[in-house]
C-alpha cells in the first residue's frame, strides 16, 4: 500500500479545493455526528501520532452510541500517546488490527467524510463522495489483509500502570470523575470502570477511602497498584 499517501494526495488536490481545518475542530465536528462507522488509519511509521489527545474521548463516546470503530496500525506503535489511545478504544469495543496500513494516516466517517492530517495541527477535510469511496475502498482492502492485534497489546502494562497512577493521584486530590476523565482524554465511563479496578485493589470501599488509602501506602506517586 506504499502508494497509497501520493495518491490520496493526488485525489484531494484535484477534488475542488478541500477545506484545511485545525486537526483538533474537525476531529470534534466530524465525530460528534458520526452514527454508523468510523475507520481510523495510522501507519505508526515513525513520523509521530498525529491525533489529538481527545482522540480515544470521541471514538470512545462514538463507540457508545453504537457506532462501528475500527483502528487499523501499520504496526503496534511504540509510542506512549497512541498506544494509550489503543487500549482505551480497545476497553471500548473498537476493533483493532495491525499490518497492510496504507502510508497515510486517515480518519473516515460514515463513508463521507474524510480527514486526512499531514503535520498535527491540520487536516484536509475530504467530502467529495468519489474521493471519499475510494480512499475508504483502499482502507477496506488494507484491513481485509491485516491481523487482528494481539490481546495482550491494549493491555500495555507500563502506560496501564501510569494511567492509573494518574487516577490514583486526581482522587486523592478530590477530583470528580467528569474532572478526571476530561483531564486523561477518556470517557466518564472508561474512567469509572478504572476507578472500580482501583478500588478493588485498594480495598476501598469509597473513591474517597482509595484516595485516602493510596496516599497512606504512597501509591499515589511511582509505586505501582497492588496487583488483584
Amino acid at each position: 500500500m506504499g502508494g497509497f499517501s501520493a495518491a490520496t494526495r493526488a485525489m484531494a488536490d484535484a477534488a475542488a479545493a478541500p477545506t484545511t481545518t485545525p486537526t483538533r475542530d474537525a476531529v470534534d465536528a466530524v465525530l460528534a455526528r458520526a452514527g454508523s462507522e468510523i475507520t481510523l488509519v495510522d501507519p505508526a511509521d515513525g513520523t509521530g501520532w498525529l491525533w489529538p489527545d481527545e482522540l480515544a474521548e470521541r471514538v470512545t463516546a462514538a463507540a457508545a452510541r453504537g457506532c462501528r470503530t475500527r483502528v487499523l496500525f501499520g504496526r503496534w506503535p511504540a509510542a506512549a500517546r497512541p498506544r494509550q489511545f489503543a487500549r482505551l478504544a480497545a476497553e471500548a469495543g473498537t476493533e483493532i488490527r495491525t499490518g497492510s496500513a496504507p502510508d497515510q494516516a486517515m480518519l473516515a466517517v460514515d463513508g463521507v467524510t474524510a480527514l486526512l492530517p499531514s503535520d498535527g495541527r491540520t487536516v484536509a477535510v475530504i467530502t467529495q463522495p468519489g474521493v471519499v469511496r475510494t480512499l475508504c475502498g483502499f482502507a477496506d482492502i488494507a484491513w481485509s489483509h491485516a491481523a487482528a492485534a494481539p490481546s495482550a497489546a491494549p493491555a500495555d502494562d507500563a502506560v496501564h500502570r501510569t494511567l492509573q497512577q494518574r487516577i490514583v493521584a486526581l482522587l486523592a486530590d478530590g477530583a470528580k470523575d467528569e474532572t478526571i476523565a476530561r483531564a486523561l482524554g477518556m470517557s466518564v465511563r472508561t474512567c469509572r470502570r478504572h476507578i472500580a479496578d482501583i478500588m478493588q485493589r485498594l480495598d476501598a470501599v469509597s473513591r474517597f477511602q482509595a484516595g485516602a488509602n493510596a496516599v497512606r501506602f504512597g501509591l499515589a506517586a511511582n509505586q505501582p497498584l497492588p496487583r488483584s
